[in-house]
């Protein structure tokens, strides 16, 4: 069986710090890998695997020690299922007791990648899942990935680049189901150096985040989005652009003027901007996020949950603050057509999103039949592979007129 792609594993990562997962995930999505799932022990890890019987997870990232069905225990049970992916350790445990596992995971014929030492960088993580193209030695030394090893910023550059201008974005495009139209697009950040060309973001937010630099990116990355729209809507062109914030920002009384600052400035519409949040760290402080989010409200903004059903929200926190939508997650989204318990987990989050007046954005739809399936659920919105990659602003606007003068219907 020939090694996957870097940027094509399907990766699952069990923890119960709900932080420690997004970082993750913000690091794998920083290499390429968006098939991402999560899991808070290693019963909720079975319970994913169970259900995902046609879309596995190439790499599993487990904890060690977890409030609930640790590590350890886990692996014997991957064992029994013969689990025939990559297997790796997240771990700030005693390094006496973290050999001891690798010999227990090895003896139980699971494909050990290594152990990633907590607190862990994009760099290491990406050595681990180089791994699975190294044959299948538990060990082994990794070999080059396509897109070769990340560059090094150092934080005066990322300061430096966020003055320059070397914030970037590009689009996927949002589709209505009932009417194939174009209603919007998901802002992704790119890194454009002029010199060295683009910088995968996995190089840029670690470091923004390790050095106080991350609010100055934030801002960028939504002054960017803000001027977008702006154009987009005085060229006539009526899309909704969301930009994906952190939990974090919600916490901070300030934010919604640095916004508002933007926004006056860039012209920029805000009832055509969405500010999505992912579900796994919604809220760990409910009353500042909720002012925060109150007034932001007020000022027009919408608001989604990003990466609905991979995280630790509840109907309650969904009833309370004022959200406009939630994207399903693409770990659902994908083999739904194949398997019975992930359609019935994707209709169960459609039916209690319209239940609580909400707007569904499916996410991952890669092929005409997951489309299908989704617009037979009454799924709102869908984006994924099978309409469009993440392009350029000039790319997304040509590929809009295309996709509707051949596709579009009342």
């Amino acid at each position: 069986m020939s090694a996957p792609a870097l940027t094509s594993l399907r990766v699952l990562a069990v923890d119960d710090d709900i932080f420690l997962l997004e970082l993750v995930r913000e690091m794998l999505l920083g290499i390429g890998i968006t098939n991402v799932m999560a899991a808070s022990d290693g019963h909720e890890a079975l319970t994913l695997l169970d259900a995902a019987t046609t879309t596995a997870p190439d790499v599993i990232l487990c904890d060690i020690d977890m409030f609930g069905m640790d590590g350890i225990e886990f692996t014997r049970h991957l064992a029994t299922r013969k689990f025939s992916g990559g297997f790796a350790t997240m771990s700030g445990s005693p390094q006496r007791l973290q050999r001891t596992v690798a010999a227990l995971i090895e003896e139980r014929h699971l494909r050990f990648l290594g152990a990633l030492e907590k607190p862990f960088s994009g760099h290491a993580l990406l050595t681990i899942l180089q791994r699975m193209n190294a044959g299948p030695a538990a060990g082994a030394p990794p070999t080059e990935s396509a897109r070769g090893p990340l560059p090094i910023v150092t934080p005066e550059e990322v300061r430096a680049g966020i003055a320059a201008g070397y914030v970037r974005l590009f689009y996927q495009p949002k589709i209505h189901l009932d009417t194939n139209r174009v209603v919007g697009v998901e802002a992704l950040l790119r890194w454009y150096d002029p010199v060295r060309g683009m910088i995968p973001p996995l190089s840029i937010v670690p470091v923004a985040e390790d050095h106080g630099i991350i609010e100055e990116l934030t801002y960028a990355v939504f002054r960017v989005a803000a001027e977008q729209q702006a154009a987009w809507q005085h060229a006539g062109y009526d899309l909704v652009i969301a930009v994906n914030i952190s939990a974090d920002d919600l916490l901070r009384y300030d934010f919604p003027d640095q916004l508002r600052t933007i926004v006056q400035q860039t012209g920029a519409n805000t009832s055509r901007i969405t500010l999505e949040v992912t579900e796994g760290r919604l809220m760990t402080n409910m009353a500042s996020g909720m002012e925060v989010i109150s007034r932001l409200r007020l000022m027009g903004f919408n608001f989604s949950v990003d990466d609905f059903g991979t995280g630790y929200s509840n109907q309650e926190k969904l009833r309370r603050l004022p959200f406009d939508e939630i994207k399903i997650d693409r770990s659902f989204v994908s083999g739904a057509v194949e398997s019975a318990t992930l359609r019935a987990i994707v209709e169960s989050n459609i039916g209690l999103a319209h239940a609580l007046g909400m707007t569904v954005v499916a996410e991952g739809a890669e092929r005409e039949a997951d489309t299908a399936l989704l617009r037979s659920l009454a799924c709102d919105e869908v984006q994924g592979y099978f309409y469009c990659r993440p392009v350029p602003s000039d790319e997304l606007i040509a590929w809009k007129i295309k996709w509707e003068s051949v596709h579009l219907r009342d």
